[in-house]
C-alpha cells in the first residue's frame, strides 16, 4: 500500500480532505463520503491521494456508486458553469481554449532560442516576429528612429499621424494624432502654395520624399 492520509496531507498541503473526512482505504466503500468529496470539487487524482488509492481505480469506484460530477460546477477561471461531467475538465469551453492558447505560447517560448532586443540589446524570449523585449522599448525605438518600419507601412491609414507646419523654414505649429483625411488636405494645401510646408510623420517616421507622400495619401503619380 502507499502512504497513509496523514502523510499525504503533510507532503501535499493542496490536497486536503473535508474536515469531517476519515482518512483511510475503508472510505472508498463509503458512498456518502465519496459523494461529499465530489461535491467539494475534488478531482479524481485528489481523491486518490486522500483515500490512498491508485488513480485509475477512482473512476470505477465512483461509477459503481453512480456518483457523477455536477456539469454546473464552477469553471476555475471565470466561475461560470463548466458544462461537463468529465473529471479532468476544470474550465468551461471558452476558458479551455484560452488556457490551451496560453500553454501553447509558453511552450513555444520555452523551445525558442533567446532573442536580442533591437533597442536595448537585452536577451528575451518572445513571439515569432517580435523585435523588442517590451512595449517601452518599442515606444523608445519609435521615438528615437531606431524602429524598423513594417512592410506596407505607407499603405496603412491607421497609424499615428503628426504634422509640423513650417513657414520660411521655421516651425510655427505642431499637431499630433491628426485624422488621415485632414492631414492629407493640410499637406496638399501647403504643397499647392498656401504659404507653408507641412512635414508629415507616421508612427515616428518622417515622409521624406514626394513618392512616399503620394503613396501614403493616395495621390496619383501624375497629380502633383
Amino acid at each position: 500500500m502507499g502512504k497513509h492520509g496523514t502523510e499525504i496531507e503533510r507532503e501535499n498541503p493542496l490536497f486536503k480532505a473535508s474536515p469531517n473526512a476519515k482518512i483511510g482505504c475503508s472510505n472508498s466503500n463509503d458512498p456518502e463520503f465519496l459523494e461529499q468529496l465530489v461535491r467539494e470539487g475534488k478531482t479524481n487524482r485528489e481523491i486518490a491521494l486522500i483515500l490512498d488509492l491508485d488513480y485509475g481505480s477512482v473512476a470505477p469506484i465512483l461509477s459503481r456508486y453512480g456518483i457523477k460530477r455536477d456539469p454546473n460546477r464552477p469553471c476555475k477561471r471565470c466561475g461560470g458553469p463548466i458544462g461537463s461531467t468529465n473529471t479532468r475538465q476544470l474550465y468551461c469551453k471558452e476558458c479551455q481554449k484560452a488556457m490551451d492558447s496560453i500553454r501553447a505560447r509558453k511552450s513555444s517560448m520555452k523551445k525558442a532560442e533567446p532573442k536580442k532586443c533591437e533597442y536595448c540589446g537585452k536577451d528575451y524570449f518572445g513571439q515569432p516576429g517580435q523585435k523588442y523585449c517590451s512595449k517601452q522599448c518599442y515606444k523608445d525605438a519609435a521615438a528615437s528612429g531606431k524602429y524598423k518600419r513594417p512592410k506596407n507601412w505607407l499603405k496603412r491609414r491607421d497609424g499615428k499621424i503628426d504634422i509640423e507646419i513650417r513657414v520660411c523654414g521655421k516651425t510655427t505649429e505642431r499637431r499630433e494624432s491628426v485624422d488621415y483625411y485632414e492631414a492629407r488636405e493640410i499637406w496638399h494645401d501647403g504643397w499647392i502654395g498656401r504659404g507653408y510646408a507641412a512635414l508629415i510623420t507616421v508612427d515616428g517616421h518622417r515622409l521624406e520624399t514626394l513618392p512616399q507622400i503620394k503613396t501614403f495619401f493616395g495621390f496619383r503619380r501624375d497629380s502633383l
